[in-house]
Parts: structure tokens; C-alpha cells; sequence
């Protein structure tokens, strides 16, 4: 045997014998340091499945050298994605339609970009693409137009790039923002760059998806960008949305973040426990007097200055009944 790795595969080696260059466990150790050189082994090697394994377990790019016989092996492509999801472009076209196969291709790829070369029918199913955006929000890139109309399946895209950026950490924060405010259109973290363009004009669909992610608010319509009440929302979910308002917008001292943060009052339609409020009454000590009360029937009754407003209530109600996320819905009693 040739001692040590030589420039060029044992199986290949132009002085190596034949004894050698049939070599099975020979091969099998020198594809595992020298994965690529399968590009020139012996055709039988390309498609010998042992061998083939051992490259692709080794360097993912090396399926692209196997035989068309290893490139429609399952067993081959799905290891070969594990190691690297672009790998899928050197699988046969029924691996690329293969659900599991696809799936485990988008979770080991950057930002799901192995969902590029997923086979047609894969991209036009609704259910499979809400799994694939669950693991990257960008990958709605690659799906077909029906799928970036439907509402479910872009908030649950932008949903996934929301918990990204609550998981991410100080750098990382800084590097989805630079991304952000980049102008390509092919710049990450931007699923709803690749949404409808209808979805991205929706008030309704809008205020849902910044509850969800304020930076969404980077690739939302002009009229939604230039909305108070949808730049507010944006701004309480994540504060840092505030530069991707309308520049009018950006410098209005009640959507400032340490503003927004304080405001304890929910929204329309946002989940929140709901508190009946009693007419306020004046103390003997000049002070205001209101009872307060959430659904489970326990009364309170709060003390403000004179001057209190709606949100100094709002703010002692969700302190006062530890509110978990400090919003909450006032309604007058009676009303």
C-alpha cells in the first residue's frame, strides 16, 4: 500500500496497482480524508454506496461527484444534507421533492436557502411551506406566489424571525439591524420583503404581523410606515422599529420607546385581561378614588393624584394584578 495520502486518490493513482486500486478499505480511509477526490474515482467507486457515504459524511459537496444512482439514494442525500442543506442542488429531482429530505435540508442551511432548489410541488404546498418558514421565516423567498399571499404562512414567518430576535444577542441584534437596513431586496431577515405585495399594503394583516415583529415594519407599505397607531404597535413590540417609520414620524415624543414602553394600554384586538373601572370619586384628602375590578371579581380600589391620566391607571391596574406582558383593557363601569 502507498504510504501516507497521496496527491491523488488511491483508486486513481496512476502508478498504484491493481490490488491497491480495488482496495475497498483503502478507499474507504482515503475518501474519509480526501472527501473531494471521489470527483476522480473510478466510476465504481462513484457509485459504490459505503464509499459514497463516507465522502459525503465527510464534505457534502462531494454528492455531486457520486453516480446518478447515489445522487437518487435517500439514504446518501438526506446524510449529505445533514452536513450542509445546499447539498440538495446535487440531489436527483425525487430527492428534491422528498418532504423529510427538503425539510432537513432548510434547517442545515443558511437563513433555509437549500429550499431554493426544492422540487415545485413542495413549494405550492401550503402546509409543508408553514413548516419550512417555522425553521427560517426567509425561506417564504422560495415558495410559490399562492403560499406568500396567504396570511397564516407569511405571520408565521415573520413570527419565526420575532423569536429569533428575542433568542439573538447583543451583536447578533446588531447584525439583523445592519441587514435591515441594507437596500438589496436579497438582503436576510426580511420575510415580509418576500410577502404579497397586497399583504404588505393590509392594515388588518399589518397590525397583527408588528404585534408579532415591530421590524417588520422595514418592509411594510408607505401608507402602514406612515400610520401613528401601526407605528405605535411596532415600536411596543420592538423598540428598535422606530427608525424604519416614516422620517415625520420618528421624531413624535409619544412613539419614543421609553414613551411607548409605558403605556400599559392594550390595543384593539390584542390579548389581554380585561378590567372594569368604577366612575372616580374625590377623596376627603383631594386625592382621586377608583375601584377597579378584572373579570375574576376582585375589587381595588386605587388612589391618584388629581392630575392622573388613563395610562397612570393603566399602569397601577397591570402592577397591581402582576398582568403578565403589562397590558391591559380598561372599560368603564357600565359600559
Amino acid at each position: 500500500r502507498v504510504a501516507g495520502p497521496s496527491i491523488f486518490p488511491v483508486c486513481s493513482y496512476p502508478g498504484a496497482p491493481p490490488n491497491v486500486r480495488n482496495d475497498r478499505d483503502v478507499l474507504f480511509e482515503q475518501l474519509k480524508l480526501r472527501p473531494h477526490e471521489l470527483r476522480v474515482a473510478d466510476p465504481w467507486v462513484q457509485s459504490d454506496k459505503p464509499l459514497v457515504l463516507q465522502s459525503v459524511r465527510h464534505s457534502a459537496d462531494a454528492l455531486q461527484y457520486a453516480a446518478d444512482t447515489c445522487r437518487a439514494d435517500p439514504e446518501i442525500v438526506l446524510e449529505a444534507v445533514k452536513q450542509c442543506g445546499d447539498a440538495l442542488v446535487h440531489a436527483c429531482d425525487a430527492c428534491k421533492g422528498d418532504p423529510a429530505i427538503v425539510l432537513e435540508a432548510v434547517q442545515h442551511s443558511r437563513r433555509g436557502r437549500a429550499f431554493e432548489h426544492a422540487g415545485l410541488a413542495l413549494k405550492r404546498d401550503r402546509a409543508f411551506v408553514l413548516q419550512v418558514v417555522s425553521h427560517h421565516g426567509d425561506a417564504l423567498r422560495y415558495a410559490a406566489d399562492a403560499c406568500k399571499a396567504d396570511p397564516a404562512v407569511v405571520l408565521e414567518a415573520v413570527g419565526q424571525q420575532a423569536e429569533q430576535w428575542r433568542a439573538a444577542g447583543p451583536k447578533t441584534r446588531r447584525e439583523i439591524l445592519q441587514e435591515l437596513r441594507k437596500q438589496s431586496r436579497f438582503c436576510g431577515c426580511r420575510a415580509l420583503g418576500h410577502a404579497a405585495e397586497d399583504l404588505k399594503r393590509d392594515v388588518a394583516f399589518m397590525e397583527k404581523a408588528l404585534r408579532k415583529y415591530g421590524l417588520a415594519l422595514r418592509d411594510a407599505g408607505d401608507d402602514v410606515r406612515c400610520s401613528r397607531d401601526l407605528v405605535f404597535e411596532a415600536v411596543r413590540s420592538t423598540c428598535e422599529a422606530l427608525e424604519f417609520a416614516d422620517f415625520d414620524l420618528q421624531c413624535d415624543p409619544d412613539l419614543q420607546p421609553d414613551r411607548v414602553a409605558s403605556n400599559c394600554v392594550a390595543g384593539p384586538g390584542v390579548a389581554a385581561p380585561i378590567v372594569d373601572v368604577a366612575v372616580p370619586t374625590l377623596a376627603p384628602d383631594g386625592r382621586l378614588d377608583v375601584v377597579v375590578a378584572p373579570m375574576n371579581g376582585e375589587m381595588v380600589r386605587l388612589s391618584f393624584d388629581v392630575g392622573a391620566t388613563i395610562g397612570d391607571l393603566a399602569i397601577a391596574v397591570a402592577a397591581q394584578f402582576g398582568v403578565e406582558g403589562g397590558l391591559v383593557h380598561l372599560m368603564a363601569s357600565g359600559a
